[in-house]
């Protein structure tokens, strides 16, 4: 119980910074943040990126996602049903529509695993992973659901970036069992 405990303090201590981060420093933190992941090989070379669809002062997702498509990519984001979230091809931004709690999702129906296009194996795919707190060690802090745990266990080919501010890395999270790691971490200050 100490360690849920100790990982709500974290969420709600990163969560107030977030909220006091100023547009601008988003802006240009988001920006080189976008430049990381898109000059890493892992992009450069994924013929899918899942990507999440940024909100409440998350870094931005959107201009990566404009070059996966310049690049010719498919474009999957999540959508939540219950205890479980997929991934569902979007071929622009006018494919989603405000959902729960006013974030973006996917309008059609169409997931990657109904996908016929979507042949490419987890291997060749990118997953680029939200979070509210990360460590060096690599470990992350979501809302608390679980849903990106769930779904990175059943696809552990896929490689993972966390896209987060150098503010919400911190010095330890205690993982539990379920809590999955991820590759790479970005953030304005690099990627580790």
């Amino acid at each position: 119980m100490r360690n849920l405990e100790r990982k709500k303090e974290i969420r709600k201590r990163i969560l107030d910074l977030r909220k006091k981060h100023k547009s601008e420093e988003r802006a240009w933190k988001t920006d080189a943040v976008t430049e990381l992941i898109r000059k890493h090989p892992w992009f450069l070379e994924a013929k899918a990126i899942c990507c999440y669809m940024d909100f409440g002062g998350e870094v931005g997702t959107r201009k990566l996602m404009e070059e996966a498509w310049r690049l010719k990519k498919r474009v999957y984001v999540p959508l939540v049903s219950g205890d479980t979230i997929e991934f569902y091809k979007i071929t622009s931004f006018s494919d989603l529509s405000p959902g729960a709690f006013g974030i973006f999702e996917p309008a059609a129906a169409v997931s990657d695993a109904d996908d016929a296009d979507a042949q490419e194996l987890d291997s060749e795919k990118l997953m680029i992973v939200p979070g509210v707190a990360f460590d060096k060690r690599k470990n992350r802090i979501g809302f608390g659901k679980g849903y990106y745990d769930r779904y990175l266990a059943l696809h552990p080919e896929m490689h993972t970036i966390a896209a987060a501010y150098a503010f919400q890395i911190v010095d330890t999270i205690e993982a539990e069992e379920t809590d999955i790691k991820m590759e790479m971490i970005a953030t304005e200050n690099g990627i580790f």
